[in-house]
This record gives C-alpha cells, structure tokens and sequence, in this order.
C-alpha cells in the first residue's frame, strides 16, 4: 500500500445514473487523498439510448443467460497487475441481472479481481438483489473477495417507478412531469453514498502504518537507538543495524513496501471497510421486493432459455415467444408483489429468514429487513 488506500472502480453506465452514484462514493475518498482509479467499460455495438421498444425487449435473453456477454472495451485498459488494495465494482441492473458489459469484464479479466477485495455498487430502480448474487458468484469464481454491496435506488412507490423508469429508459425523459416526479436515483440517496464514502475515507491509516520511516531503513552508527522509535509501532524493525553498508531493507520505502506487510494492510484495509458497510446499512432491505426480485429472477431464467431456444434473433418463433413474455411480464408485476406482501403479513418470521438467509452473502450485515 502506499502513501494512501489505492481504489480501481470498474464501471459502465447507459443513462449516467451509475456514475452519479459512483462519484458520490469516491469524491469524499479522492478529498481525503486516496488515490482513485476509474476504468469505464464499454460495449463494442454500444447498446442504444433511449431504447427501441423492439431492443428493449431483444435484449432480455441474453441478460439473463450466465454466458451472455459482449465484447467489451475499457479506457483507460485494464491492468491484471494493478496494485489496487480495493475494487469497486460499479453495475446497473438488467432483467436483475448484472448489465451485460460488466459481465463480460469479469469473464474477459478475471485477472483483474484475482485476490482482490470487492466491493459492489449498484444504482437501479429497486430490485438488485438476484443482480448482487450473481456479481458476487462471477467474483468468487475469478478469485476475488466480495466484501458487500453498496446500493442505491429510486425511492418512489413501485407503482410510480415502473412508470418513470418505463419514461426514462424508452423516451429519454427522466424530469417531472404529468404529475410524476424525476426518475431515478435521487439526492436523498447519493447524499447517504456520500456519508458512506465520507465514513470509509476515515479508514486510510495514519502515514506511520503504511511503511517503515525511510531514515530507520538507513544504516546507523552503532549505539542507542535513534529519537525515531516514537514514529512506528515495530519495535524490532527499529533496532540499529550494525555498522557498515546499508542493509538489503533499504529498498523497502514508502512506495515499495515488502509483500507481506502490504498484503497484511490490505486485508485489514477490507475488514474495515466490511464494518463501515455493514455499521451504515450500505444496502437497504426491502423484503417484499427481494423476495419478489428472487422468484422473478428464476423465472426470468427458465424465460430466457425458453426463447433462447426457440431460434435466432429476429425469428418469428422467438419473436412471437418473446411478446408473450411481455405479456407475462406485465401480469406478475401488477399481481406479483401484491401477493408477495400478502404472504409476508401470513407468515413474517419465516418470510424474513427466507430473504435473510439468501442475502447473507451479499450484504455485509443484514439487520432486520424493512418493510
């Protein structure tokens, strides 16, 4: 680690939202003096926006296909060797699933979260848990520690959402109007990602953790040892040398510590941040709606290999399945989350242990699920 946390951010963001709510998260971090690097990822065949209704639709498919994945770009390129002490990896939501470019990046540079620690920052409308499971099951795999997730949603009523994002995503208008309010992720929301990130830039330990003072590391004559041991909490590193040439240790400095006390720094480094997430509810529980996200996300499964199946992109056998889908679509969103919030009044204990346990591994601590 050097003089301050390092930070890659791995992003993609159609609308921008997901940058509004990344820059919410780092600002505080980059004003404090961590050093910030942010990777955008984008599709080669950029995916449009505002969508066709025709795309919109085409694309679910492949959103929901653990294999589907574009070929991607990203600038600046990613780094395998990158020294990051943390990732954060930044995703919208698809068909509650992670958006096919940030997919694609873990399965093309899986190096790139090899033995690092990951955070996941998600901004949607409100369903991202069956997307975190997922981000966090990609991670793993590439041999990365997901540490938690950090959401942010649009806080309206679902009824007003389906109709603002539906305004927003196949128009393009995402400002108030017709008695609606602004689509999306709003300040209430970015302003507690800011108190978040305010709270983790608290968490760079003080200059004397991050590597031994390079006047120590200096041969000196022998006698008592030096005013300096007040500066570091290593007693035997502080210990004089013996006369004669410098040692072996002089190349250990402030920008090169030894592997082994950076590694040792890093995992502390994502503990603490693992507190910080879970201290401050970074990803609010909403148990009708993640019990609904988690069914539908099955469905949405079964839905995808059905068409995937049924033939190539823009035949009429796909075409025909796909369009009664929507229909389905439509009918589980206006009766769905009704009966899922009947069935959490019946049977509230069980309902919250059910979503409880299948969260566990994607939010650093899950407190008792709000209604």
């Amino acid at each position: 680690m050097g003089a301050q946390p390092r930070v890659t951010v791995y992003w993609y963001s159609q609308t921008g939202q997901l940058l509004e709510a990344v820059s919410a998260v780092t600002d505080p971090l980059e004003k404090a003096g961590w050093d910030i690097r942010k990777v955008e990822i984008r599709p080669r065949q950029a995916f449009p926006f505002p969508w066709p209704l025709r795309r919109f639709f085409g694309v679910f498919p492949a959103s929901v296909d653990p294999d589907g994945a574009p070929e991607i770009t990203a600038r600046p390129p990613v780094a395998e060797d990158d020294d990051a002490d943390l990732v954060v990896f930044a995703f919208p939501v698809w068909y509650l699933a992670p958006a096919l470019p940030m997919r694609a990046l873990i399965r093309d540079r899986p190096k790139a979260f090899d033995g690092r620690a990951v955070v996941g920052l998600v901004a949607c409308r409100n369903m991202w848990y069956s997307a975190a499971i997922e981000v966090r099951r990609l991670i793993q795999a590439a041999g990365g520690r997901y540490l938690g997730t950090i959401s942010a949603v649009d806080t309206a009523s679902a009824g007003i959402t389906f109709v603002t994002t539906l305004r927003w995503l196949l128009a393009g208008k995402r400002e108030a109007s017709w008695g609606f309010p602004r689509a999306g992720v709003g300040t209430d929301e970015l302003d507690r990602l800011a108190l978040l990130g305010e709270r983790i830039a608290e968490l760079a330990p003080p200059p004397t953790e991050l590597a031994p003072a390079p006047a120590v590391l200096a041969s000196s004559p022998a006698g008592p040892a030096p005013a300096q041991t007040e500066l570091a909490p290593q007693p035997a590193v502080l210990a004089p040398p013996p006369a004669g040439p410098a040692p072996a240790q002089t190349e250990l400095s402030q920008d090169r510590p030894d592997p082994a006390s950076r590694t040792d720094l890093e995992e502390t480094l994502a503990d603490r941040v693992r507190d910080v997430l879970a201290a401050h509810d970074a990803a609010p529980v909403h148990a009708p709606l993640a019990a609904a996200d988690l069914l539908a996300g099955k469905a949405f499964r079964v839905w995808g290999r059905a068409i995937r199946a049924a033939g190539r992109p823009g035949e009429v056998r796909r075409t025909a399945l796909t369009w009664v889908f929507v229909l389905w679509l439509t009918g589980a969103i206006l009766a769905g989350l009704p009966t899922v919030v009947i069935a959490r009044v019946l049977f509230k204990a069980g309902f919250d242990a059910a979503v409880a346990r299948r969260l566990a591994p994607v939010v650093a601590r899950l407190g008792e699920v709000r209604r």
